[in-house]
């Protein structure tokens, strides 16, 4: 995958709302991706997404 901290600095320092779903984030890294130009496919995005969840939040 490159740019590997692309979900984690999404979530981190790009998101304007504390509460999301998972199937928001999902979205909004699938479209912040595109716009930077990255080809992530969505079960990379989910299992990073998953693992920041799993890390942070036990």
């Amino acid at each position: 995958m490159e740019n590997p901290l692309f979900a984690w600095r999404h979530i981190l320092y790009r998101r304007t709302r504390p509460d999301f779903t998972r199937s928001e984030l999902l979205a909004e890294m699938r479209l912040e991706g595109q716009r930077l130009g990255y080809d992530h496919s969505d079960v990379t995005l989910v299992q990073h997404g998953d693992i920041f969840f799993h890390s942070y939040l036990g």
